[in-house]
Protein backbone atom coordinates (compact mmCIF):
# COMPACT_ATOMS: atom_id res chain seq x y z
CA UNK A 1 0.00 0.00 0.00
CA UNK A 2 1.60 3.63 -0.54
CA UNK A 3 2.53 5.29 1.94
CA UNK A 4 0.21 8.57 2.39
CA UNK A 5 1.95 12.16 2.75
CA UNK A 6 1.61 13.77 5.99
CA UNK A 7 4.29 16.11 5.86
CA UNK A 8 3.15 19.85 4.63
CA UNK A 9 5.57 21.12 1.73
CA UNK A 10 7.67 24.15 1.62
CA UNK A 11 6.78 26.83 -0.59
CA UNK A 12 10.19 25.83 -2.81
CA UNK A 13 9.47 22.82 -2.20
CA UNK A 14 5.64 22.92 -3.80
CA UNK A 15 7.52 25.26 -6.38
CA UNK A 16 9.30 22.27 -7.51
CA UNK A 17 6.70 19.63 -7.51
CA UNK A 18 4.57 21.59 -9.72
CA UNK A 19 7.88 21.65 -12.30
CA UNK A 20 7.64 17.85 -12.27
CA UNK A 21 3.77 17.62 -12.84
CA UNK A 22 4.01 20.05 -15.25
CA UNK A 23 6.32 17.86 -17.23
CA UNK A 24 3.67 14.80 -17.15
CA UNK A 25 0.86 17.75 -18.89
CA UNK A 26 1.55 16.55 -22.54
CA UNK A 27 -0.22 12.65 -21.12
CA UNK A 28 -3.46 14.90 -19.45
CA UNK A 29 -6.02 16.49 -21.24
CA UNK A 30 -5.68 19.76 -20.09
CA UNK A 31 -8.68 21.05 -22.07
CA UNK A 32 -10.99 18.62 -19.98
CA UNK A 33 -8.92 18.89 -16.53
CA UNK A 34 -7.92 21.62 -14.36
CA UNK A 35 -5.01 20.41 -12.37
CA UNK A 36 -3.24 21.31 -8.80
CA UNK A 37 -2.39 20.54 -5.78
CA UNK A 38 -2.15 20.57 -2.14
CA UNK A 39 0.08 21.14 0.54
CA UNK A 40 1.34 18.23 0.68
CA UNK A 41 1.92 18.55 -3.18
CA UNK A 42 -0.35 15.78 -4.05
CA UNK A 43 -2.08 15.82 -7.89
CA UNK A 44 -5.84 17.27 -7.64
CA UNK A 45 -7.77 16.99 -10.72
CA UNK A 46 -11.18 18.60 -11.43
CA UNK A 47 -13.26 18.45 -14.49
CA UNK A 48 -13.09 21.87 -16.40
CA UNK A 49 -16.29 24.39 -15.29
CA UNK A 50 -19.20 24.54 -17.25
CA UNK A 51 -19.72 27.14 -20.17
CA UNK A 52 -21.68 30.00 -18.03
CA UNK A 53 -18.30 29.55 -15.69
CA UNK A 54 -16.65 30.59 -18.93
CA UNK A 55 -18.54 32.86 -19.78
CA UNK A 56 -18.46 34.71 -16.80
CA UNK A 57 -14.40 34.61 -16.71
CA UNK A 58 -14.24 35.74 -20.41
CA UNK A 59 -16.39 39.64 -19.14
CA UNK A 60 -13.95 39.84 -16.25
CA UNK A 61 -10.75 38.88 -18.26
CA UNK A 62 -11.88 41.71 -21.14
CA UNK A 63 -13.15 44.04 -18.28
CA UNK A 64 -9.45 44.22 -16.80
CA UNK A 65 -7.97 44.24 -19.82
CA UNK A 66 -9.59 47.53 -20.14
CA UNK A 67 -9.64 49.22 -16.91
CA UNK A 68 -5.91 48.32 -16.44
CA UNK A 69 -4.29 48.77 -20.29
CA UNK A 70 -0.74 48.49 -19.27
CA UNK A 71 -1.23 45.08 -17.38
CA UNK A 72 -2.31 42.03 -19.16
CA UNK A 73 -5.57 39.59 -17.86
CA UNK A 74 -5.63 36.13 -18.02
CA UNK A 75 -8.11 33.23 -17.64
CA UNK A 76 -7.17 29.81 -16.13
CA UNK A 77 -3.42 30.38 -14.09
CA UNK A 78 -1.76 28.63 -11.43
CA UNK A 79 -1.02 30.40 -8.17
CA UNK A 80 1.72 29.58 -6.01
CA UNK A 81 0.13 29.63 -2.38
CA UNK A 82 1.31 27.92 1.15
CA UNK A 83 -1.74 25.53 0.25
CA UNK A 84 -0.17 23.91 -2.65
CA UNK A 85 -0.63 25.28 -6.62
CA UNK A 86 -4.06 26.20 -7.16
CA UNK A 87 -6.14 27.55 -10.20
CA UNK A 88 -7.05 31.30 -9.30
CA UNK A 89 -10.17 31.64 -12.39
CA UNK A 90 -8.49 35.24 -13.70
CA UNK A 91 -5.40 36.44 -12.68
CA UNK A 92 -4.17 40.67 -13.50
CA UNK A 93 -0.45 40.47 -13.78
CA UNK A 94 1.74 43.47 -14.15
CA UNK A 95 4.60 44.24 -16.86
CA UNK A 96 7.28 42.24 -15.15
CA UNK A 97 5.37 38.32 -14.76
CA UNK A 98 3.41 38.82 -17.60
CA UNK A 99 5.83 36.32 -19.39
CA UNK A 100 5.92 33.80 -16.40
CA UNK A 101 1.86 33.88 -16.81
CA UNK A 102 2.01 32.83 -20.52
CA UNK A 103 3.80 29.13 -19.57
CA UNK A 104 2.90 26.90 -17.49
CA UNK A 105 5.32 27.93 -14.20
CA UNK A 106 3.18 28.53 -10.87
CA UNK A 107 2.93 32.79 -10.54
CA UNK A 108 4.81 33.93 -7.34
CA UNK A 109 4.38 36.29 -5.53
CA UNK A 110 0.52 36.04 -6.54
CA UNK A 111 -0.82 38.10 -9.33
CA UNK A 112 -2.05 41.54 -8.16
CA UNK A 113 -5.70 40.33 -8.46
CA UNK A 114 -6.87 37.02 -8.41
CA UNK A 115 -10.66 36.28 -9.46
CA UNK A 116 -12.61 33.40 -8.38
CA UNK A 117 -15.94 32.52 -9.84
CA UNK A 118 -18.15 29.93 -7.61
CA UNK A 119 -19.12 26.95 -9.41
CA UNK A 120 -22.19 24.76 -7.94
CA UNK A 121 -20.04 22.52 -6.10
CA UNK A 122 -17.96 25.00 -4.36
CA UNK A 123 -18.56 25.43 -0.78
CA UNK A 124 -17.84 28.64 1.36
CA UNK A 125 -15.08 26.76 3.04
CA UNK A 126 -13.63 26.08 0.29
CA UNK A 127 -13.73 29.76 -1.16
CA UNK A 128 -12.74 30.63 2.11
CA UNK A 129 -9.24 29.31 2.48
CA UNK A 130 -8.39 29.69 -1.76
CA UNK A 131 -8.97 33.58 -0.94
CA UNK A 132 -7.18 33.76 2.61
CA UNK A 133 -4.07 31.87 0.19
CA UNK A 134 -3.77 34.12 -2.78
CA UNK A 135 -3.94 36.62 -0.09
CA UNK A 136 -0.85 35.25 1.80
CA UNK A 137 0.51 34.45 -1.79
CA UNK A 138 0.91 38.74 -2.18
CA UNK A 139 -2.52 39.37 -3.89
CA UNK A 140 -3.61 42.86 -3.29
CA UNK A 141 -6.94 42.15 -3.54
CA UNK A 142 -9.31 38.95 -4.56
CA UNK A 143 -12.53 39.04 -6.09
CA UNK A 144 -15.18 36.34 -5.65
CA UNK A 145 -18.07 36.67 -8.57
CA UNK A 146 -21.27 34.27 -7.70
CA UNK A 147 -23.77 32.65 -9.84
CA UNK A 148 -25.76 35.61 -9.70
CA UNK A 149 -23.22 37.61 -11.26
CA UNK A 150 -22.79 40.07 -8.31
CA UNK A 151 -18.86 40.69 -7.13
CA UNK A 152 -17.33 40.72 -3.96
CA UNK A 153 -13.77 42.62 -3.34
CA UNK A 154 -11.43 41.16 -0.40
CA UNK A 155 -7.83 42.65 0.79
CA UNK A 156 -6.09 41.38 3.76
CA UNK A 157 -7.77 43.97 5.84
CA UNK A 158 -10.93 42.19 4.80
CA UNK A 159 -13.89 42.00 2.52
CA UNK A 160 -14.25 46.25 0.90
CA UNK A 161 -17.00 48.06 -0.78
CA UNK A 162 -15.46 48.11 -3.64
CA UNK A 163 -12.04 47.67 -5.21
CA UNK A 164 -9.39 50.01 -4.07
CA UNK A 165 -7.54 49.04 -7.09
CA UNK A 166 -10.46 49.59 -9.60
CA UNK A 167 -13.35 51.31 -7.84
CA UNK A 168 -15.25 51.28 -10.96
CA UNK A 169 -15.40 47.77 -11.88
CA UNK A 170 -19.05 46.90 -11.91
CA UNK A 171 -20.75 45.15 -8.49
CA UNK A 172 -22.03 43.14 -11.38
CA UNK A 173 -21.59 41.45 -14.67
CA UNK A 174 -23.99 42.73 -17.31
CA UNK A 175 -24.38 39.51 -19.23
CA UNK A 176 -25.34 40.65 -22.10
CA UNK A 177 -21.86 41.99 -22.79
CA UNK A 178 -19.86 40.27 -25.69
CA UNK A 179 -16.72 39.00 -24.46
CA UNK A 180 -14.70 40.42 -27.98
CA UNK A 181 -12.56 43.58 -28.10
CA UNK A 182 -11.95 45.86 -31.30
CA UNK A 183 -8.53 44.27 -32.14
CA UNK A 184 -10.21 40.70 -32.45
CA UNK A 185 -13.22 42.50 -34.41
CA UNK A 186 -10.59 44.17 -36.67
CA UNK A 187 -8.59 40.35 -36.85
CA UNK A 188 -12.45 39.01 -38.00
CA UNK A 189 -13.10 41.73 -40.61
CA UNK A 190 -9.80 40.99 -41.81
CA UNK A 191 -10.02 37.72 -42.25
CA UNK A 192 -13.47 37.97 -43.95
CA UNK A 193 -11.93 40.37 -46.29
CA UNK A 194 -9.47 37.77 -47.56
CA UNK A 195 -11.63 34.55 -47.25
CA UNK A 196 -14.48 33.64 -49.58
CA UNK A 197 -13.86 29.86 -50.29
CA UNK A 198 -11.85 26.84 -49.57
CA UNK A 199 -9.08 27.48 -51.77
CA UNK A 200 -9.13 31.48 -50.11
CA UNK A 201 -8.71 29.32 -46.56
CA UNK A 202 -5.99 27.16 -47.54
CA UNK A 203 -3.69 29.42 -48.78
CA UNK A 204 -4.00 31.73 -46.27
CA UNK A 205 -3.30 29.03 -44.00
CA UNK A 206 0.36 28.87 -45.72
CA UNK A 207 0.46 32.79 -46.03
CA UNK A 208 -0.23 33.44 -42.69
CA UNK A 209 -1.32 30.68 -39.85
CA UNK A 210 -1.27 32.78 -36.94
CA UNK A 211 -3.77 34.41 -38.36
CA UNK A 212 -5.87 31.56 -39.01
CA UNK A 213 -5.51 30.23 -35.71
CA UNK A 214 -6.40 33.43 -34.35
CA UNK A 215 -9.60 33.71 -35.71
CA UNK A 216 -10.35 29.87 -35.40
CA UNK A 217 -10.15 30.83 -31.17
CA UNK A 218 -12.10 33.48 -31.47
CA UNK A 219 -14.51 31.98 -33.29
CA UNK A 220 -14.89 28.82 -31.40
CA UNK A 221 -14.62 30.86 -28.02
CA UNK A 222 -17.97 32.96 -29.13
CA UNK A 223 -19.95 29.81 -30.08
CA UNK A 224 -18.86 28.48 -26.49
CA UNK A 225 -20.32 31.95 -25.03
CA UNK A 226 -23.83 31.54 -26.58
CA UNK A 227 -24.05 28.01 -25.33
CA UNK A 228 -23.42 29.51 -22.08
CA UNK A 229 -25.69 32.39 -22.43
CA UNK A 230 -28.28 29.61 -23.14
CA UNK A 231 -27.24 27.72 -19.73
CA UNK A 232 -27.11 30.63 -17.49
CA UNK A 233 -30.95 32.23 -19.14
CA UNK A 234 -32.08 28.08 -18.90
CA UNK A 235 -30.58 28.04 -14.78
CA UNK A 236 -32.69 31.74 -13.97
CA UNK A 237 -35.97 29.97 -15.28
CA UNK A 238 -34.97 27.22 -12.96
CA UNK A 239 -34.45 29.39 -10.50
CA UNK A 240 -38.12 31.19 -10.85
CA UNK A 241 -40.21 30.25 -8.18
CA UNK A 242 -43.48 28.55 -10.09
CA UNK A 243 -46.66 30.13 -9.08
CA UNK A 244 -48.97 28.06 -10.71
Amino acid sequence: MPAVATARLSKEELAHRWNEIVKQFERVDTDVWIIETNQYGQILMSPLPEGAHQYRGSIITELLGAYFPDHRAFYENPVLTDLGVKNADVVLVGPDQSEQAFGSKALTPAPEICVEILSPSTTQEEIDEKRAACLRAGAKEVWICDRNNRMTFFAPSGQLGRSRLCPDFPLELDLSQRPINKLQQQLLAAYNQLVRTPEDRARLEKENPDLVAERDRIVTTQKRMLLAQQQIQSERSDRRPDHT
